[in-house]
This record gives C-alpha cells, structure tokens and sequence, in this order.
C-alpha cells in the first residue's frame, strides 16, 4: 500500500485504530530541542559502568579470601576516584569466579570435593541405579572431637525448601557442659521420611568413639519419622519434643 502524503497515512491509520476500538492520537513536535543540558557523566550505562581487566583481577584476587560485594565495590571506588561502577557489576563478575571455579563439575561434585579439600569427614547414599544421590551427610572433625567429648544432648531438627533445590536440610546440634552449642553434622535429604532420617542419625552415631556411651537426651519436632528414627538408632535416650502440640 502506497501513500501520497502524510496526512493519507495518518487518515487512514487513524479509520483502522476506529474500526478495532482504538484512539489514535498525533502528537507533534514543536520546539525540538531539549530542555536541559547533557549529562557529563552517563551514570548506569552499561558501557561507562563496566570494569576494565585490572578490576576484574582485584576483584577475583579479593573473593579468594572472602571479602563481601559491598566492601569490593568500596575498594574498586577508593583505587578509581572516577568510577562509576554499581554492585551489580560486581555481583556478576563474583558469579562468573565461581563458575570458573566449578568448571565442568556438577553443583554435587563441586560440593564433594570442597569437603574433601577442607577435610570434612563426609559419606552419601545413591539410587540403584548407583548414579542417582539420595542422601549426603558432612561434618567437620573439630565436631567429631566436640561430639565425643560432649555425647549426652542431640537437638535435632530439619529446615525445608530453604535452597535453590528444595531439599530439606536436616541439622544436628550438640550441647557441652557449659550450655553452649556446636554443630554435630548436616544432611542433605532426598525426603523426610523414616528411612532418610535413620540414615542420617546413623552416620552421626558412628562418630561416637565408644558405642557404650549413648545419648542421654534429643530434642527434636513431633515429626513422626523423626520420632521413629530416634528411638530406632538411639533407643536409650529421652525425647523431648519442641513445636506447637
């Protein structure tokens, strides 16, 4: 469709816009000059705020030994008076490190083998098919001694959909003398059933040097299957419940 002028194509865009219910409305430009000046700074341009390779460097170099985004951005801002670079920036850069990192590892083989660099004693469970992980169980050995030293009190209790992955998280606390706490051990479970508790439990009553010397006390949820696993690999204790009756 061919238009002579103007004024024949806004006619009869303006008839289509009436036939399907429509307004169409012509705004013209009478002064077109703005009215204020250019910026000097294109703040949160993308191009203005992306770091140059010596930040880059700095900002591996300092996740390395754990520094946080905010206190990055701060170091970047303090070496470069003229940089206008945002945390989102650096959140991006901290996500491709650990990308880098990781490498053609899964999430669960990378979780493996920083418990294996750092010495966690750690042990998992897979699917018949020996491929598929059910369960996966970590602590440290400053836990293992806590543990051994202090056997009598277990506070036992699980968080869930907490990750990315909604898997429940179930946690084992121990208790010294001194009423202060410390962590026994951490799973990760499949589900929170019977079968995956007793699991859990049972590798955290390994650790226990003399298998004579059994827990006194556990707290722990009126869950069923918390319940049960308890009183399977834990007989002997007493179970004091926490949680709305």
């Amino acid at each position: 469709m061919t238009f002579t002028c103007r004024e024949r194509l806004l006619e009869w865009v303006q008839n289509e816009a009436s036939k399907l219910g429509f307004d169409f409305v012509v705004a013209s430009v009478i002064y077109g000059l703005h009215n204020h000046a250019l910026e000097t700074k294109l703040h949160g341009h993308p191009i203005v705020c992306r770091l140059n390779r010596e930040e880059k460097d700095a900002i591996s170099e300092l996740l390395i030994i754990k520094v946080m985004p905010r206190n990055i951005l701060a170091d970047l801002k303090r070496k470069r008076l003229d940089s206008i670079s945002n945390i989102k920036k650096v959140y991006k850069e901290r996500y491709k490190h650990n990308i880098s990192k990781i490498g053609s590892r899964s999430e669960l083989q990378q979780l493996l083998k920083l418990l294996g660099d750092n010495q966690y004693f750690s042990t998992y469970r897979a699917c018949e098919d020996n491929v598929t992980i059910r369960d996966v169980f970590w602590t440290h050995p400053e836990s293992i001694n806590l543990f051994n030293t202090f056997p009598t009190v277990l506070i036992i209790d699980s968080t869930c959909k907490t990750n990315k992955h909604r898997l429940p998280l179930l946690e084992i606390v121990g208790v010294t003398f001194t009423d202060m706490t410390f962590s026994v051990g951490f799973t990760f479970l499949e589900c929170e059933k019977e079968d995956n508790v007793t699991w859990a439990l049972g590798n955290s009553k390994t650790l226990l040097v003399d298998q004579n010397n059994m827990l006194s006390v556990t707290v722990n949820s009126r869950d069923n299957a918390l319940m049960n696993a308890v009183g399977t690999v834990f007989p002997t204790s007493l179970q004091y419940f926490i949680g709305i009756i």
